[in-house]
């Protein structure tokens, strides 16, 4: 995930792009690359290029999600990929499944007319969350470090001091409108 991975929020430049694209071409591997928080810049707009931009053999297939960008009970996605996988990726999904809800397809056609408005809509409730939880945090968990995110919908954070050992269950941090999830980097 080259655009504001989660859980770190990070961004990859573009020679880290070109340079992944290049080790997957020496290597005969392909990449599978997940773009769906590509549209969920908050400091400014993900100027990066996408993983296909760097690719000359048809190595990058690219996936795509409407829920980051618009609500997360749009469940309509998108492959970018060569004409022939999306033949057959298209063959193996008819024996599984009949089609993604159509009325939930045309919404996200219609959607993509106002994606700019969209932008600066999640770009502004995504900043006010954002600060919100920076801000609860420097001034509750100081000892807490993280590097806030340019994008994205995640916090990364490092505990110190008290709190900082895992409990075999997170604290109850629902009611606070957040969830805690332990793991290590």
């Amino acid at each position: 995930m080259p655009d504001f991975q989660n859980p770190t929020g990070a961004l990859m430049d573009d020679a880290t792009r070109a340079a992944v694209v290049g080790m997957a071409r020496r290597a005969g591997t392909t990449l599978l690359v997940d773009e769906t928080w590509t549209e969920l810049g908050i400091d400014a707009p993900n100027e990066a290029a996408p993983m296909a931009a760097f690719d000359t053999d048809s190595r990058v297939i690219t996936i795509g999600s409407a829920s980051k960008l618009w609500w997360g009970g749009l469940r309509i996605g998108w492959i970018r990929t060569t004409a022939a996988l999306a033949r057959g990726l298209a063959v193996h999904r008819s024996a599984v499944d009949i089609a993604s809800p159509v009325l939930d397809q045309l919404v996200v056609a219609r959607l993509f007319d106002r994606i700019e408005e969209t932008r600066a809509e999640r770009r502004r409730s995504l900043t006010a969350s954002r600060s919100a939880l920076v801000a609860a945090l420097r001034e509750h968990l100081p000892k807490w470090s993280f590097t806030v995110p340019r994008g994205g919908g995640t916090l990364w954070v490092r505990l110190a001091g008290e709190g900082a050992t895992p409990s075999p269950r997170p604290p109850p941090t629902t009611a606070y409108g957040s969830r805690l999830v332990h793991g290590s980097v």
